[in-house]
């Protein structure tokens, strides 16, 4: 396996953060609320979240955006208060509460979402035909480079005294 060296580490690095800080201040990911509306990012992609995925459980959401329990919860609680989000108890766990969007809810997603497209159409806008599909793959190949392999299972056994 080749590694980089310090400085060349430290340059590529630096190239992945200025990316960062050029694309959340082009999607204006930084501002108080999310495409200009009346969710936060997070806020935004936990509705998202849970309207791709019906019935998903708040432990799931939280391992999805891998933000803390406390701050989901208060979250949720949010939106189920603005009658967005439902929870209703599991049948096979009673600790488990599926999350769904009630219609209000999906009406906000779809809300979210045809403005997301829209900004993300502006930003393509300057670019011909080949350059976008250039820019899909690219980005696609960065998501596959970076995606989490899956953790090792940690097997834990009993150690016993050797007389």
């Amino acid at each position: 396996m080749i590694h980089a060296n310090r400085g060349e580490t430290r340059g590529q690095v630096e190239a992945i953060r200025a990316f960062n800080r050029f694309y959340t201040a082009r999607l204006g990911l930084l501002r108080r609320r999310h495409l200009d509306g009346r969710f936060s990012l997070t806020e935004a992609r936990a509705l998202f979240e849970i309207g791709s995925r019906p019935g998903v459980t708040a432990k799931a959401l939280r391992e999805t955006l891998e933000i803390d329990n406390g701050y989901l919860s208060r979250v949720l609680k949010q939106h189920v208060r603005d009658g967005l989000v439902r929870a209703t108890a599991s049948r096979a766990d009673r600790r488990e509460k599926p999350l769904m969007l009630t219609a209000a809810g999906r009406r906000e997603v779809a809300h979210l979402d045809a403005e997301s497209a829209r900004m993300i159409e502006e930003l393509l806008g300057p670019l011909d035909q080949e350059r976008r599909v250039e820019l899909a793959q690219l980005l696609e190949h960065a998501q596959t480079l970076l995606a989490r392999r899956e953790r090792p299972r940690v097997r834990i056994e009993r150690l016993r005294r050797v007389e």
